[in-house]
Parts: C-alpha cells; sequence; structure tokens
C-alpha cells in the first residue's frame, strides 16, 4: 500500500496514490478523509469484494475527480462535480 499526502495551507491532498484493502472490516471505506474542503484527485483504489472505496465525510464543499476504484463513492456530501460518477471510474 502506498498512501502519501501533500499538505498545502492546513489541507490535506491525497493526489495520484494507490490503495489496496484484501476485504471489508468495517462499513467505511478503504480511503476517509475528513475536513471542511476535502479533495480526492487521481486516485486508485483497489480491494476484492464490495467495498466502498472513498468516503468524503459528508462535507459541505469538496472535489471528487478522477479516481478509479473498485468500490462505490459514499458520503460526498456537497462534492463537485457531481454526480461523482460522471467524473470517476468504479470497476
Amino acid at each position: 500500500m502506498s498512501i502519501m499526502h501533500r499538505r498545502r495551507r492546513s489541507s490535506l491532498l491525497p493526489v495520484r496514490n494507490v490503495a489496496l484493502r484484501a476485504h471489508a472490516h468495517d462499513k467505511g471505506a478503504t480511503v476517509q478523509l475528513r475536513g471542511p474542503y476535502p479533495i480526492a484527485m487521481g486516485n486508485h483504489v483497489k480491494a476484492t469484494g464490495k467495498v466502498n472505496s472513498i468516503a468524503l465525510g459528508n462535507p459541505a464543499k469538496g472535489t471528487i475527480m478522477g479516481n478509479v476504484a473498485t468500490g462505490d463513492y459514499i458520503q460526498l456530501g456537497g462534492a463537485i462535480p457531481a454526480p461523482a460518477t460522471n467524473f470517476n471510474v468504479v470497476l
């Protein structure tokens, strides 16, 4: 697993990462971001079975774009662009 984050102006920006998950051990997601304006862009999230891939924690605003995942994108709140499946791939 390779998870690297860039810090900028007290924000956590996961960009171009690969996350692997072998099985579902909870009802959350493989990648969980929390914050007022989360950004998830260009990530590849893969798991065996049907596991949620990215959760943003229901922010008022945020961005989720260009991700490729084997599971669903959840808790998107007011994230744009919407709908997320038009701008992200679910395998």
